[in-house]
């Protein structure tokens, strides 16, 4: 049996796991520091020649006393070469500055999604951000991770950041899955209800066995074929696609969902009205740019919000119907289990 992967650090400091949902979209795969064999995997993704890859990260550490690098390491090393690697992979060699740069000033046309996954993965514990920002050798004589994540650091919060920026850019994707998964749970709970055929079937057959329940149907299914499905139109059964897909969708999954799509715009809004703090001009005027963008996404946003927020309360409310046809509620009954029951009779 697999064991329950452990939170990532995003959604231990926040509680919403949007780097599980958001940070890794299926074009650029990105490594894991706990998969098998990461590096491999991240540069077959990307297309980069793996022998050649490998065979100069060998070099270089060939290259040094007992094979260890002669750079300075305050990241702990499996993770700061899989991030080295995966900054050359993104063809990010020594042009740290401008990356940076553009995470501030949320520039989309270098940085992407699969980046800022790669960096919330790879980010630094607490105490390695410390020794970082405590460092007062030269930059040059540490590794690619750590002269990377140095300069990062001379920015406050940019974990932050990072969580907004990626935050922004995945908000259509999520927003569009959770939605198709919201809507076919509606029109499958709605279409049964609304079926007169199948509620009358279900109503005689109830008053027959005395009993309104989920329970009793399950238990007296096939007297249910047999009495009563022959009589049941044939629309019903035009709705097996929709009630085959809806009863696959966890609603608990679903409303979790929901609540981290409304909850990501909390940061988002408290750093749009912050107040500009930095005395430095080159800092403002980044920052001033990145609020600007931020400001038009939550203005972008809000109809797709309340959108998702209206059919889920409709999704809701047909459930609720359909559970009361079967004498259920959400206390006693999953909305799942009766479709499941139902697509099986059809």
């Amino acid at each position: 049996m697999a064991t329950p992967s452990e939170p990532s650090k995003y959604e231990a400091r926040t509680g919403l796991k949007l780097s599980v949902d958001i940070a890794a979209p299926p074009a650029q795969d990105v490594p894991s520091p706990r998969s098998k064999s990461p590096i491999k995997k991240f540069l077959k993704a990307e297309g980069v020649d793996e022998d050649a890859s490998s065979g100069s990260f060998e070099k270089s550490r060939a290259s040094s006393p007992r094979g260890r690098s002669k750079n300075i390491q305050l990241i702990e090393l499996k993770r700061a070469n899989n991030l080295a690697l995966a900054l050359a992979s993104f063809k990010i060699h020594d042009h740290y500055e401008q990356i940076v740069n553009d995470i501030v000033t949320m520039d989309e046309r270098v940085v992407n999604p699969a980046l800022l996954g790669c960096l919330q993965r790879f980010f630094p514990t607490e105490k390695e951000k410390q020794a970082l920002q405590s460092f007062k050798g030269s930059v040059s004589t540490l590794g690619k991770a750590e002269r990377f994540f140095c300069l990062l650091f001379q920015v406050p919060g940019m974990q932050e950041r990072i969580d907004m920026f990626l935050y922004k850019m995945e908000f259509a994707r999520i927003h569009s899955s959770l939605l198709s998964r919201v809507l076919v749970v509606k029109r499958a709970c709605r279409d049964l209800v609304e079926n007169y055929s199948f509620t009358q079937a279900l109503e005689q057959f109830f008053k027959k066995h005395k009993t309104t329940s989920f329970s009793a149907f399950e238990e007296y299914r096939t007297s249910f074929i047999s009495g009563y499905l022959p009589e049941i139109d044939e629309k019903l059964r035009s709705f097996h696609g929709d009630l085959d897909k809806a009863m696959g969708v966890e609603l608990v999954e679903v409303q979790q969902q929901l609540n981290r799509l409304v909850a990501g715009m909390r940061p988002i809004q408290s750093f749009v009205n912050r107040s500009p703090t930095s005395s430095s001009g080159q800092s403002e005027e980044r920052d001033g740019k990145a609020r600007d963008i931020l400001f038009h996404f939550l203005t972008d946003c809000r109809a797709p919000l309340s959108e998702i927020e209206r059919e889920y309360e409709a999704m809701e409310l047909w459930g609720d119907k359909l559970l009361a046809v079967f004498g259920e509620s959400k206390a006693t009954c999953e909305i799942s289990a009766i479709l499941k029951s139902v697509v099986e009779l059809l």
